[in-house]
């Protein structure tokens, strides 16, 4: 990956992926990278337009919509993020983005579900997600186990954790520095 984003180097990240559009403008992960970066500096708008691009590119791209539903969930619209994610392309990121919506909608039956089928279903294998979920929800207890899970097991996603907007609840918990300690991510950004 790009070395820019643990160190929380958004700013970076940004004027890299753009550069990069500028060389390869079909190539839709590039849109996406760019989306994202502009979403962990905090511009979940200006980032939507982005995801979209992804999505004309390649109607069928994987996180695209995950990621549009997600923005809109940050921006305190709900109902506008669970309309995106009914259309994620991917059954995982479909069943995740469903929880993020449910919760942040207040169905708590619907998100509870939700929540237990994908952790039955991608316990194994998607650990930093099911941290985020939990996160999110307010469950820091089981957040942190998850994210624990998730470094023990080299989990690539691990990539995200800092300034992620759906872990923004563990930010002032003690056990979020110790773990960017761990992962040799500096404190002081």
């Amino acid at each position: 990956g790009d070395s820019r984003h643990p160190l929380g180097r958004w700013k970076e990240a940004e004027e890299f992926y753009k550069k990069s559009i500028a060389l390869n403008p079909l190539k839709p992960i590039t849109y996406m990278n760019l989306g994202n970066a502009l979403t962990f500096e905090g511009r979940n708008e200006e980032a939507i337009p982005y995801f979209r691009k992804v999505l004309d590119l390649n109607p069928g791209h994987q996180r695209a919509h995950m990621y549009i539903g997600r923005n809109y969930i940050l921006m305190g619209r709900p109902e506008l993020g669970l309309n995106e994610m009914k259309q994620e392309n991917v059954e995982i990121f479909k069943k995740f983005g469903l929880t993020l919506a449910y919760s942040a909608l207040g169905q708590e039956k619907n998100a509870d579900e939700m929540l237990k089928e994908f952790a039955d279903q991608y316990r194994d294998n998607w650990a930093y997600l099911l941290a985020q979920l939990f996160a999110f929800r307010g469950e820091k207890d089981a957040a942190f186990t998850w994210l624990e899970v998730a470094y023990s097991k080299r989990d690539s996603w691990l990539f995200w954790l800092n300034g992620d907007p759906l872990l923004k609840n563990l930010e002032s918990d003690p056990r979020h520095n110790a773990l960017r300690k761990k992962m040799n991510i500096p404190l002081n950004d």
